[in-house]
């Protein structure tokens, strides 16, 4: 037998297994946005672990099945550690378990901290030198893991989730079966780009489409509005009640949603939806996606790109009408000038004067949370209208 490249004949060649883990602490949406991701990673000959967290709950269930998943783990927080489950059930450090991957690509804080001039990994600082608020942040999120976004096809950037089968099983004896629904859930996770007047809108669209099943989520439960009445739906303890709102987004004819996770839940279902956004611009989320309609706000300061709580005007507000002594105060335990030396410089004492600095942050939380104009620009009305162009769409012409 020829011999080649001189090896002998025990000498077996193995191929090394690529693995990777991606790893995402954040909201829905943060952790959605990285199925297409797992999906490349896995087309190049990644083994993919997906470890996500989030202060929505348990995601796990939406990748699972997924089948570019290698594994899915739920993060949880154990001593000050993050940390997953082993196979014994026992809790492991998540960064125990990094050497064993060829490839970790580390999302904790992506979206947080990527301002530019802030390198919290100072191995990978060009990480944090790009904002997402001026890139789509699925080509971004690509360009994170090595790979060039600029070469995939639209069709590959759709985000995925999977919905196990008992949670439509579960839909079906609820009054979302078989009805033509419009849904409503424009609450975000900061006050900038949550909708202010969504009570106003059941009553439009019940009016407007009284065969219709107008469905509201209120933070907590969903709530049905139909010719019949208002009627709450349930959700059974033994189900995740995210995959079970998920499972009601799935009968909707149109969805009306906040800058946030259910939004993209919404697309990866095919969904056609109406997302409002305040203070980016709607390209860096939507720019891929064949389900949505975006509302972008009308005022003059619109982007701005805080992902910020409150508005930064209305926050500059607060802060003005304060006294120049508790201006001073904030300011002075901003630069940390010790405690002792502000309280002598005003004849206070240092228990009296942390009194008044809580005091004044206080007043400015509250000033702040007002309606921005941004969220003022968006009316009931452009709502409305939006939705009929949608449940008239001509999807042929899409």
């Amino acid at each position: 037998m020829e011999e080649v490249l001189g090896l002998e004949d025990n000498v077996k060649l193995t191929t090394i297994r690529k693995s990777a883990l991606l790893l995402r602490m954040g909201g829905m949406g943060d952790c959605i946005i990285l199925t297409p991701i797992a999906r490349e990673l896995h087309k190049k000959g990644y083994d993919v672990d997906f470890f996500c967290g989030s202060p929505n709950g348990d995601l796990t269930e939406l990748f699972k099945e997924l089948p570019y998943f290698h594994s899915v783990q739920n993060i949880q927080r154990v001593n000050g550690l993050d940390s997953v489950k082993d196979e014994n059930g026992h809790f492991i450090s998540v960064e125990l378990l990094k050497p064993n991957y060829t490839e970790v690509f580390d999302f904790k804080n992506s979206i947080e901290e990527n301002r530019p001039g802030q390198f919290f990994n100072k191995d990978e600082g060009w990480r944090h030198t790009i904002n997402s608020n001026y890139m789509n942040w699925i080509d971004l999120s690509l360009a994170w893991c090595n790979i060039d976004y600029s070469k995939l096809a639209d069709k590959d950037k759709f985000p995925e989730i999977n919905i196990p089968e008992k949670y439509f099983e579960w839909l079906q004896g609820t009054v979302f079966a078989e009805n033509k629904t419009i849904g409503i859930q424009l609450q975000a996770s900061t006050l900038i780009r949550t909708w202010y007047r969504a009570n106003e809108l059941p009553d439009l669209l019940h009016t407007k489409y009284p065969d219709k099943v107008v469905a509201i989520f209120d933070g907590g439960n969903w709530y049905a509005l139909m010719k019949s009445g208002r009627v709450k739906v349930n959700f059974p303890d033994d189900l995740n009640p995210i995959l079970c709102s998920c499972a009601v987004v799935s009968k909707m004819e149109c969805f009306i949603s906040a800058d946030s996770g259910m939004s993209h839940i919404a697309e990866a279902l095919n969904i056609p939806t109406i997302g409002i956004y305040t203070t980016v611009p709607a390209w860096t989320r939507t720019k891929y996606y064949d389900y949505a309609f975006p509302l972008e706000a009308t005022c003059e300061c619109h982007p701005c790109f805080t992902l910020h709580t409150f508005c930064p005007l209305e926050v500059k507000k607060a802060e003005e009408s304060l006294t120049p002594r508790e201006r001073m105060i904030i300011k002075k335990a901003e630069i940390g000038t010790n405690i002792f030396e502000v309280a002598k410089e005003l004849s206070t004492v240092p228990r009296a004067l942390q009194v008044e600095l809580e005091s004044a942050k206080k007043r400015v939380e509250a000033f702040s949370a007002t309606e921005p104009a941004c969220v003022k620009s968006v009316t009931p009305e452009m709502i409305m209208d939006k939705v009929d162009k949608v449940l008239n769409f001509d999807w042929d012409y899409k």
